[in-house]
């Protein structure tokens, strides 16, 4: 029998030890960090050929950072290689809301179709370009 009390308090310190890690709304993913462009695809329709965009843009393009605010402002600003000195740090602005379902969102007046949001990762395609597809994708910014 005092074995099984030791075991259980010792069973009962650890349960209490285990942190329970806070699931984030898509509104907490979205502004909870920074966001860093890492891949821009376009397809001319379904079966084309698809093009990375990104890859063949300017570094100083490359490392710009991409904020979600809590007051639903978006900004793009300028990353550590501006490419016009005198630039102020905001390179564009614009609002953005997530949808009551949580599966889109819109930027300015783009409506785009949510892929993947977790902690790490957002995916999103682009809608009303067709017949073009545009899929945009962020990583976290450390």
């Amino acid at each position: 029998m005092r074995i099984s009390v030791i075991t259980l308090a010792v069973f009962a310190m650890a349960l209490c030890s285990c942190k329970k890690e806070k699931t984030l709304s898509e509104e907490e993913l979205l502004t909870s960090r920074d966001w860093i462009g890492i891949s821009v695809t376009r397809q001319n329709g379904p079966g084309e050929p698809i093009n990375e965009t990104l890859a063949n843009a300017p570094d100083c393009l490359k490392d710009d950072i991409y904020v979600f605010r809590h007051d639903n402002l978006f900004l793009r600003l300028e990353g550590a290689s501006r490419c016009t000195v005198t630039k102020p740090d905001v390179v564009s602005s614009a609002s953005w809301n997530l949808s009551v379902d949580k599966k889109t969102f819109t930027l300015g007046t783009g409506t785009n179709s949510i892929m993947k949001l977790t902690a790490d990762s957002l995916v999103y395609q682009v809608n009303g370009v067709a017949p073009e597809i545009r899929i945009i994708r962020y990583a976290r910014k450390d």
